[in-house]
């Protein structure tokens, strides 16, 4: 099956989750939904990282 990287929008990682759910159930693959820190607090390029450890 393919597999899908999935970031949030923003917000959090459930702000987006009805379009992670949405994709899961109409498209025949493997979803991964990774979670990241945000900005402004945060600067570039932390949600970058956050993001490429998710897939470690």
């Amino acid at each position: 099956m393919p597999v899908v990287v999935f970031g949030h929008g923003g917000g959090d990682l459930n702000s987006d989750d009805k379009t992670a759910r949405y994709v899961a159930e109409n498209i025949p693959c493997i979803i991964i939904s990774i979670n990241y820190r945000l900005g402004p607090t945060l600067k570039y390029p932390t949600t970058l990282d956050d993001f490429e450890t998710g897939f470690n």
